[in-house]
């Protein structure tokens, strides 16, 4: 008998039936697993805001029929040796922690992978406003923002059918193959082989990341350390600020956002390349009204996590199926917005085109194998970005399409709560001082802005989206 299909036989299964132990990370959660630091928490956020009042007996029962079908979410990682596998923890309860008269979450602490489970969801209500707020917490490592939106509409799905406006969604099964070759990405000896002459292109994009330094969004916030990460300094050097997670929810409005809609159409370009456009202006504008204007040779690097879901992967649990590229400007490639934003279009249709996305992961699974592995390769506590830029899409579509009525309604309802505003944060990476992640609902997009209060103040991320919204204004 196969030696770890004895193992994966013997040992305890997590709750849904899906054996993962034991089950190795892949490449991608051990690298968010390894980027993870007191100062630079690998967590994904999504906030979800109410209008009115959840039952919290009835979320939490939603919350627990729904997690055994995402096994990672309920396990830990250990090293019983050189490598790192996931260790389910079959007692493991997730509930709701609640805060009332609260308006907004305050400090929460981040997740250590080794010693808890991957996710953690807060909840307040402040009676005041007549307002709920659900806060997800999840480890990086576990899943991606795709993964956790995913767990997030089941719960919502089996709370409305709780409540008898909806028929209870079936309990897709899992199949456990399929799951335990998560990292493969339906890669086979034949398809590799296949895409290497196209992808050859990609190693001078290699070779260019490697060679180049990007330049931080801000050296330091202007007028010298923000007055709250002063006084919060020495927690900051013990480990975490006081103050995280600390985000800016931002929203462009309907008429904007379809007016950019028809302008991407119209230029044959997608609502993502625009955006890119945009916030490349953004960043330049912002650092020149600070006076630290980029110099001609410096760069400005963008990381964006590009989706690797293929058909059918729907049924698979919370996980990271997800790449990195990263897209690189001088200040001199900036200055024309047309010229900009069509670039960045040939640039990200040859990625697709060419499967030149993969190229990172090739690049993660050799590094672990290499001396020091991952760990070695994310020692250091500066990381190789400007800012991060991801897009989710549209929030929630399987459940808009399954309510009645919705797609004409004002927004997703839970009994009469209804949804105003959804917001995902991606982690802010290592050495960084701002994250952004942006998703379409109700004809709005919808900007979570995180960011590190110690290196960029509250004012500056406002400054930000004022310009990243002007540049868009200016595409359309």
């Amino acid at each position: 008998m196969n030696p770890s299909r004895r193992a994966a036989e013997t040992h305890p299964r997590c709750p849904g039936h899906c054996p993962i132990a034991p089950l190795r990370l892949t490449a991608f959660e051990e690298l968010m697993y390894c980027e993870d630091r007191p100062t630079a928490p690998c967590c994904v956020l999504v906030q979800l805001c109410w209008g009115g009042r959840l039952e919290r007996d009835r979320l939490d029962a939603a919350l627990a029929r729904v997690l055994p079908r995402h096994p990672l979410l309920l396990a830990r990682v250990q090293r019983p040796g050189r490598q790192l596998f996931w260790q389910p923890v079959p007692t493991a309860q997730v509930t709701v922690q609640w805060s009332l008269g609260e308006e907004d979450f305050g400090t929460i602490p981040p997740i250590d992978i080794t010693t808890h489970v991957g996710l953690r969801v807060f909840a307040t209500y402040d009676a005041r406003e007549h307002r709920t707020k659900l806060l997800f917490q999840a480890h990086h490592a576990c899943t991606d923002g795709k993964g956790l939106l995913g767990l997030i509409e089941e719960v919502l799905a089996h709370y409305q059918a709780a409540l008898g406006n909806l028929q209870p969604p079936p309990d897709s099964p899992m199949d456990p193959q399929a799951f335990a070759q998560r990292g493969r990405f339906h890669r086979t000896p034949t398809n590799v082989l296949a895409k290497i002459p196209r992808q050859l292109i990609g190693l001078c994009g290699v070779r260019q990341f490697l060679n180049r330094h990007p330049i931080p969004l801000l050296p330091n916030p202007a007028g010298g350390v923000p007055p709250q990460a002063a006084k919060n300094r020495a927690v900051c050097r013990a480990g975490v600020p006081s103050t995280y997670p600390t985000f800016v929810c931002h929203e462009l409005g309907t008429a904007a956002y379809r007016q950019l809609r028809t302008a991407a159409q119209h230029r044959a370009v997608t609502i993502n390349d625009c955006l890119l456009s945009a916030l490349f202006t953004a960043i330049t504008k912002l650092r020149q009204q600070h006076g630290v204007a980029a110099e001609n040779q410096d760069w400005l690097r963008i990381m964006v996590p590009m989706n690797l879901r293929a058909p059918g992967d729907e049924r698979l649990p919370a996980a990271n199926l997800v790449s990195l590229v990263f897209i690189d400007r001088q200040p001199q490639q900036i200055a024309q917005p047309t010229t900009l934003l069509e670039s960045i279009h040939d640039e990200m249709h040859q990625i697709k085109k060419r499967s030149l996305h993969m190229l990172f992961i090739y690049a993660i699974e050799l590094a672990r194998w290499l001396p020091g592995g991952l760990q070695r390769a994310t020692r250091t506590d500066n990381g190789p970005i400007t800012c991060v830029l991801s897009n989710l899409g549209v929030f929630f579509t399987q459940l808009a399409n399954c309510q009645p009525g919705t797609q004409h309604a004002p927004a997703l309802q839970l009994g009469n709560s209804p949804l105003e505003q959804i917001v995902l944060c991606p982690p802010i990476p290592r050495g960084n001082c701002l994250a952004i992640g942006v998703g379409s609902y109700q004809e709005k997009l919808m900007f979570g802005v995180h960011y590190h209060p110690e290196k960029i103040t509250h004012p500056q991320v406002q400054d930000l989206l004022q310009l990243l919204e002007d540049a868009l204004a200016e595409l359309v």
